[in-house]
């Protein structure tokens, strides 16, 4: 057996297979759990967006329910896609999104790295690499800057004054300051997935 402080001794597999861990990381984001939420990331995206100080999910919601649809495996084992569902507001203010959670095998177990969801129908889906915040800003940058440009389209066929470009709906995404931006679309994982000889978001 290892001898005390060697990596195999230190740190053990909790044993929990990709779709747990995202329903545990969804339940905790639902509930104002920070600490579980951020528990559940990869060490490095935990590493990169701490660092930043930058949030990988919208604030706690009692009004929020989720569903887990699937996992995928990829990356020869190594990593795994699990489709979600997210959906919120009350009666008639409601709205369903989807997110495809990118999970990656740390020491400690199922962790994930990221996120990608399709901010616009006629567009392909957006990976956010939560190990990548350069990356994933950039992403995010481009979607809202994006979302701003067919409001204010959309706004001038009505004839009326666009606002301030924001899309109206808070969404899972990162800031400073909390979550902007992203819309979620019908996602297919086959189209969405990261290239498969490579772990998930990995470049």
């Amino acid at each position: 057996p290892p001898t005390p402080g060697t990596p195999s001794a230190s740190v053990q597999s909790d044993g929990r297979e990709p779709n747990p861990v995202v329903e545990m990381f969804l339940g905790a984001v639902k509930a104002g759990d920070d600490k579980t939420a951020e528990s559940l990331l990869t060490k490095k995206a935990l590493q990169e967006t701490s660092a930043r100080e930058l949030r990988v999910a919208p604030p706690g919601s009692e009004t929020a329910s989720f569903t887990i649809e699937g996992v995928e495996l990829i990356g020869e084992g190594t990593g795994a896609h699990v489709l979600s569902t997210w959906t919120e507001g009350v009666e008639g203010e409601k709205y369903t999104d989807e997110y495809l959670w990118v999970l990656r095998k740390d020491p400690a177990g199922w962790r994930i790295a990221g996120m990608i969801t399709k901010p616009f129908e006629d567009q392909p889906p957006v990976a956010l690499d939560f190990e990548d915040p350069d990356h994933m800003l950039a992403q995010q940058e481009a979607v809202e800057e994006e979302a701003a440009r067919r409001y204010q389209a959309a706004a001038a066929l009505e004839n009326a004054p666009p606002q301030d470009g924001s899309v109206g709906r808070q969404e899972f995404g990162v800031g400073q300051n909390g979550p902007e931006g992203l819309q979620g679309m019908p996602i297919d994982p086959n189209t969405a997935a990261a290239p498969s000889n490579k772990p998930p978001l990995q470049r």
